[in-house]
């Protein structure tokens, strides 16, 4: 990561933190402004792209590709 303020984190994203990615988003919705602005060492993009690569799966309920395969096969 590029990032010249020495504050902003760059290690993993803890539980704690996705539990409350996931609280303020359902409170507040897409707003990663709002929302980075609880998460003292993350910026307004990392919290978006955490949502959309990982927290998303989960809050909507998507697994996996194959278990999306084998849902659908199920359906026939």
């Amino acid at each position: 990561i590029n990032v010249l303020d020495p504050k902003i984190a760059k290690k993993k994203f803890s539980d704690e933190e996705d539990k409350l990615l996931m609280k303020l988003y359902m409170l507040h919705g897409a707003k990663w402004a709002m929302i980075a602005k609880k998460f003292k060492e993350r910026t307004p993009d990392m919290i978006k792209n955490r949502f959309h690569s990982s927290i998303k799966k989960l809050f909507y309920g998507e697994g996996p590709v194959e278990d999306k395969k084998r849902r659908s096969s199920d359906l026939k």
